[in-house]
């Protein structure tokens, strides 16, 4: 799934504009990036642990 579809898809789920479903992803890209970048964890309870880590 790209940003797209993303952002296609949490439209639909949440009963929301695509522009607003498109601020809410680069909100929370924003913040996870920022998390890492300051060597915080990220962790979301339901997902399979995979580990997100800052490249």
């Amino acid at each position: 799934m790209n940003r797209t579809e993303l952002v296609d898809a949490i439209a639909v789920k949440a009963d929301i504009s695509k522009k607003d479903a498109d601020a809410a992803v680069k909100a929370f890209i924003e913040v996870v990036s920022d998390e890492l970048q300051n060597k915080g964890k990220v962790q979301l309870v339901g997902f399979k642990d995979q580990g997100l880590h800052s490249s």
